[in-house]
């Protein structure tokens, strides 16, 4: 039986998110010494919040984690 997963797609200032995000992983990158620039402009997507987070904290991670 295929059952569909309805997401709860809104429209979602990605900039704000990440910025969230990146909040939350300075302890990891402080801990590294990794300076962390950003230059973010508003950007307005439809997509599930939960989904966004788990996909940009996934790559934001290892990019931590693998820099050498």
């Amino acid at each position: 039986m295929n059952k569909e997963i309805k997401k709860d797609k809104k429209e979602l200032d990605l900039s704000l998110l990440i910025k969230e995000q990146i909040d939350n992983f300075e302890p990891l990158f402080l801990k590294k010494k990794i300076e962390v620039l950003t230059n973010l402009e508003t950007t307005i997507y439809k997509i599930d919040k939960d989904d966004f987070i788990r996909l940009f904290n996934n790559l934001f991670s290892n990019a931590i984690k693998y820099n050498k």
